[in-house]
Order: structure tokens, then sequence, then C-alpha cells
């Protein structure tokens, strides 16, 4: 990989400070969704299985959301309620992110762009990544 998960979160951190307008705001959205995403891969494929496959096709977003709220290791196993708890995260940054990304209709504010630096450093930290913001 040419670019990691903690670089791009580096870089919404960064962009964060700095913004004052809107499209700025877009950005730091989606920059600290992906590293947040990218991340959460990383952790999935290094489960000992996949999570349960979806019944229905769906996008790769929600795939991954899927799986990582029907792991298929064991209970016993901390990652089990990890995984779950990380897709919970991951669902509600999901809909920010598309709220950035598609919705361009609605206003997208400063507080909803530091709340994906948040959302993206509190993910890293469930998953024992360091950041420092």
């Amino acid at each position: 990989m040419s670019v990691t998960p903690n670089a791009i979160l580096q870089f919404a951190s960064e962009l964060q400070r700095v913004s004052t307008t809107e499209i700025q705001f877009r950005n730091v959205v989606g920059r600290a969704y992906y590293a947040a995403y990218h991340a959460l891969r990383e952790f999935h494929a290094a489960l000992p299985s996949q999570g349960k496959a979806p019944p229905g096709a769906l996008g790769m977003h929600r795939e991954l959301i899927y799986r990582l709220e029907n792991p298929t290791i064991a209970p016993v196993d901390e990652r089990y309620e990890r995984s779950q708890r990380l897709a919970i995260k991951l669902n509600g940054f999901h809909k920010l992110r598309i709220k950035a990304d598609y919705q361009v209709d609605k206003t997208m504010v400063q507080i909803e762009a530091r709340d994906a630096v948040i959302k993206a450093t509190e993910i890293f930290r469930l998953l024992n990544l360091p950041f420092t913001n």
C-alpha cells in the first residue's frame, strides 16, 4: 500500500484544522471516513475467518459493515465483540460520508468535519492503531 490509513487520517485532521468552507468540510468527512474504512478492511482481513456473507448483494461499504456485524470467529475471541462495535461505528459514519459525497443539497458544517475526525480517531483507538490528533 503506498498510503496508509494513518496517513489519510492525518491529512483529514490537518485539513479539518484549517477548513473554512463547505467543500473543505465535505472533503474532511470523506478522508476521515476512508481512513477508518481502510483500517477496518485491514482488521477484517486479519481475522481468522471473514464475517458472514450478506444474504444479498450490497455495496462494498455496506458489505464490510455487515461482515463486521456478523463475525464468524468464536464469540470468546475478544475480536468478536470488537468487530460488532466497530460495525456500529462505521455504519453511523457511513451515513455522514453519504451526506458529504452525495447529498450536496444538504448543508455540511464545520462541526460535522470535526466530528468525522473524532469518529475516525475513535475507530483507530478501538483497533489499537496509533494516531495523535
